[in-house]
């Protein structure tokens, strides 16, 4: 993903994917579903991306989008400020819009995770990802997308204009 706007979007549509197929309530503040945010930043032309700084315990999507946005400014300016940005963890406030740092995480190393030696490998094949999805309703976003076809909608809604009498 490229944007703040993009990460909101794409979880906005996995939130209401989950809910719609029974999957979770999807509730932020009862802890049902939790995200975090990787940013890292490149100058335009350049195909490596830069340091990577983590935005942990992000408790709405607008959170999200906003503690995206804030992060890649902060970064913006530290690097034209011939700053270097540190691979680390930070908290970011909605109620303030200013993150902090958390820890930092120096090697890649801190990123590992642990296998759990009591789940077995699980082999996934095509023939089984097609029984699967057979069983799957129909996404919202697809369902929208073909009632719009059928029904011949219109893709932007037109101007209304309020009758100054009612």
């Amino acid at each position: 993903m490229h944007t703040a706007d993009e990460a909101f979007a794409y979880l906005t549509a996995l939130k209401q994917a989950m809910i719609y197929g029974g999957i979770s309530d999807c509730d932020m503040e009862k802890g049902q579903l939790r995200c975090d945010a990787n940013i890292s930043i490149r100058p335009v032309g350049q195909v490596a991306l830069g340091v990577k700084v983590e935005l942990k315990n992000l408790n709405s999507f607008s959170f999200v989008r906003d503690g995206i946005s804030h992060e890649i400014k902060r970064q913006t300016v530290v690097l034209e400020s011939s700053g270097v940005i540190s691979q680390e963890t930070r908290q970011y406030d909605g109620e303030t819009g200013l993150s902090y740092s958390m820890r930092s995480k120096e090697m890649a190393h801190d990123y590992r995770y642990f296998p759990d030696p009591d789940l077995m490998p699980v082999k996934v094949d095509e023939a089984w990802k097609a029984r699967l999805q057979a069983g799957c309703p129909e996404l919202p976003f697809d369902k929208q997308r073909r009632l719009m076809e059928q029904y011949k909608c219109p893709t932007r809604s037109p101007q209304w204009s309020c009758p100054t009498k009612i």
